[in-house]
Parts: structure tokens; sequence; C-alpha cells
């Protein structure tokens, strides 16, 4: 489904997405305005072609086709019987709706259709099987391959990580630079001016004879600061995009998870020969699918304490203590799940993350925003609500930024272009 319109509770409020692609930020300073879009999203959906309206509308075959209305459940039914999951399931996958167990739900059944389009393409159509010729490719191999791939990802994300930094020392040190020029420049016109009757930046008494002496070291100073302030500006200026070996690392790294998606499509565990089975398999490839994802954009931290934290979250704990680990699992397993989606091949024109991005260690932020637009490139939109000030971390991750903001007419939606070195031909 390919998301065309948001609406919130008005006919006024319409968010217009048709021609929108990539990664997309809704940016919200209160949570309440965001809410209301999801509100009125989830309701649309939720009364399964009884919904009076205004609402959500996506792309049909005819034009715009609004959410919650017999035509929108005509695109959706042959959707879902294609790949075996139930109508909640797919609103965990498209938007998020329901709690854990239904996330975990939906995950479950993409991993088994997964494995039943790679069975039926393979070797003959053995449930839930797709045999090795030998043994090299097989699960030994996979872990071996996942760990090169998860160390090419912890370099990239250090490569981006130190890139962040220093710019943002650039930019730190050139405001240094540009606070001391006016500071010396005002201080050498004022001794200019005043002359000899000039105070002393000290003690506050006359400079008298030795107002000359003053003035001129000052003026070496500001000229040395000046110097040094344009050598700070060209290097900030040079830190706006990222480092050739950044962008080879990313390039490495990507292209390491895509051989461990292709291998682990052909390694299926030795007791997935029943029906239980396979969903016993698919929940276990599920789940280490998600702590895969989990390490990757916490570079590690959350390792040793995932089974626990997994554990916690499928019982319901949300916010509070570990809030932030707890965010992270939520981004994994919905990144998961389009992922297995995509394998599938799902159609997903589209999908909305409504987890709080703000909620997570700052130092998580980045690796989630790269593999957010890493994301974006496979499915045609991807939705995000942010706060202002995660957009603003790395605004070069997004595609536009739609700002909600309140003015003395109301609620209005103003559009900002970002991305790096983009050309928007419309």
């Amino acid at each position: 489904m390919r998301l065309q319109t948001l609406m919130g509770n008005t006919r006024r409020s319409g968010i217009d997405l048709r021609d929108e692609r990539g990664l997309i930020a809704l940016v919200a300073a209160d949570e309440a305005d965001w809410r209301e879009y999801m509100d009125v999203l989830h309701d649309a959906f939720g009364r399964a072609g009884d919904f009076p309206g205004p609402g959500p509308a996506v792309s049909g075959p005819k034009g715009p086709v609004r959410i919650g209305t017999p035509g929108f459940e005509a695109l959706l039914a042959p959707l879902l019987a294609a790949h075996g999951i139930r109508r909640e399931e797919y609103a965990a996958l498209w938007f998020g709706a329901g709690a854990v167990r239904v996330w975990l739900s939906a995950a479950g059944s993409l991993e088994q259709q997964r494995r039943r389009t790679r069975s039926q393409s393979g070797t003959g159509g053995e449930p839930g099987r797709v045999a090795a010729a030998d043994g090299s490719r097989g699960e030994e191999d996979l872990r071996e391959l996942e760990k090169r791939a998860a160390a090419a990802q912890a370099a990239a994300e250090a490569g981006i990580l130190a890139w962040v930094r220093e710019k943002q020392d650039a930019e730190t040190r050139l405001s240094l630079y540009r606070d001391r020029e006016r500071e010396l420049r005002e201080r050498v016109r004022q001794i200019e001016k005043d002359g000899e009757d000039a105070a002393c930046s000290g003690c506050g008494r006359p400079l008298g004879e030795h107002a000359d002496a003053v003035c001129t070291v000052r003026r070496e100073e500001w000229e040395v600061v000046v110097q040094d302030g344009r050598w700070w500006r060209r290097r900030r200026d040079q830190l706006q995009s990222r480092p050739r070996r950044a962008r080879q690392l990313e390039r490495r790294a990507a292209a390491l998870r895509a051989e461990v998606a292709a291998m682990s499509a052909t390694v299926v565990p030795e007791d997935a020969g029943t029906v239980t089975e396979v969903a016993a398999a698919a929940r276990r490839s599920v789940g280490r699918a998600i702590h895969r994802k989990a390490v990757a954009l916490t570079g590690g931290r959350i390792a040793g304490a995932f089974p626990g934290l997994f554990r916690d979250w499928m019982e319901g704990a949300r916010g509070g203590a570990g809030g932030e680990e707890i965010a992270v699992l939520e981004l994994a397993t919905r990144i998961a799940m389009v992922e297995l989606a995509l394998e599938c091949g799902t159609a997903l024109g589209s999908a909305v993350f409504s987890t709080g991005l703000e909620q997570l260690n700052s130092e998580d932020i980045p690796r989630v925003l790269v593999e957010l637009a890493d994301l974006a490139r496979r499915v045609p939109l991807l939705v995000v609500k942010v706060t202002p000030q995660v957009a603003a971390a790395a605004p070069e991750c997004f595609d536009l930024l739609l700002r909600l903001e309140h003015s003395p007419t109301g609620r209005r939606v103003r559009r900002q272009e970002s991305g790096l070195g983009l050309i928007r031909l419309r």
C-alpha cells in the first residue's frame, strides 16, 4: 500500500504525500500533533470498510482510495491472502499498530512466507527446507559471515560517528573564532576612538601612553584570529559531506548485509520438517534477526542484555527504566519486519514509523537514521515521526522534513527540502 495522504481530525489538516519519495520526517514538537494523524489512520484501518471519513488515502489503480472504504478493502484482501498474514498483522507491518505479540506474530508469518517462497523456487518444494549442496554454506558459514558483516557495520558506524564529531568540532571552533574576532575588532575600534583615555580591559584604568602599543598587539592578534577562523571555515565546509573513506565503509557493510540476507535464505534448521516445527523455526529466526538488528543499531551495547530486554519487552515493558533500550527493540523489530516483507516479494509502497526516536540514546540516533535512510532506498515512501531535536541531529539523512507548526490561524505543515546534494525535478 502506497500512502497518498495522511489526515488529521479536520479536512484542512491533510498532508499530501503523492509526489514524495524516500525518508520523510514529520517533525512535531508536540506528541499530540503527530498522535492525531496516527489515531485517524488506526481508526480508518480498523473500521474495515465502514469509516465515515475524511481519512487518509492510498494509491489505487484508478486514483486515490480512502482507507476504511469498500474500495480499500478490495485492495487489501488479495494482498493479505497472497502473503498469508492477517489484517492486524498487516497493520503492524505497515504502521506499527497492535501489541508486541501482534508484531512478533506478523514477523513470524512473514518469515514462514519467505521460507515457502524460497522452497518453491529452490529444490522442489520440501516444506520449510532449501537443502545446500554441501556444508560449506551451512549455519557455521552463515554465522561467520554475520560476524564479518557486523564488524563492517561497526566500522562504518564508527566512521560516521567520527565524521559527525569532527564536523561538530569544526562548527564549534569556527563559532569560537568568530566570537573572538568580533571581540578583538571592537576592542581595537574602541582604543582607536578613545586613544589614551581608553580603559584597560584588565584593571579599568586609562591606558595612557601604552594605548598605541596595546592597540598594535590587539590588531596583530585580530589578524591571527581572522586567518585561523578562515581555516576552520574551510574545514567546516569540507566536512559538510561524508568523507570518501566513510562512504566506502558504508558500501562494504551494505554489500555484506546483502550477502548475509542471501545466504540466510538458504539455511533452515534441521528440525523444520512439519508445519509446527516450521513455525517454531520461523520464530527463532525472527528472534535472531531482531537480535542482530538491535545489536547493530546500538553498536553492540545491548548484545549481552538482549535476552532479558527482549523478554521484558514481550511482557509489556515500555518507557521508564531502560526505555531507550525498549525503543531500540521496537525499531529493530519494525525494520526487521519490513525487510522480511521485501524478501517475500511484498510490494510495500510505504511504511510509517511512529516509535519515538527521541527516546533513543544520543549515540544510537545517527546509526538508526542511517539504517532508516538505507531502508528508504528499498521502500518508495518511509514516513518517520521525529522531534525537532532529532531532525537537527542528522538532517542529511532525510529527503524531506514536514514540520507541524502552530500559527494564529491554526496548525500548518511547512515543507523543508533536505538531504545532501539533491536536485529535485517536478
